[in-house]
């Protein structure tokens, strides 16, 4: 069981350490789906056609939604680390 004096002298260097890398993380992956659109989706439109080219536009979307889950999955999780390094 911990006591009141030992939480309040508790080290949370560590816990805001983890927060920011993943703020890093957030920041890395925010932009990274739509530029991976943007590049890949203009090569595909110069030169597939048909049903290849639908397929690896709905592959395409769907990367792009997962890069962006992902970005707000580091997001919630450096607002719960930060939440909790907090003194209250």
């Amino acid at each position: 069981m911990l006591t009141y004096a030992q939480v309040n002298e508790a080290d949370f260097s560590g816990i805001q350490q983890a927060a920011q890398a993943w703020r890093q993380l957030r920041a890395a992956y925010e932009g990274l789906g739509e530029r991976y659109e943007n590049q890949v989706r203009r090569r595909l439109h110069q030169r597939w056609k048909g049903k290849t080219a639908t397929s690896a536009g709905h592959t395409i979307v769907q990367c792009k939604r997962q890069t962006s889950e992902a970005a707000g999955e580091a997001g919630r999780m450096s607002k719960l680390l930060d939440d909790s390094s907090r003194p209250r």
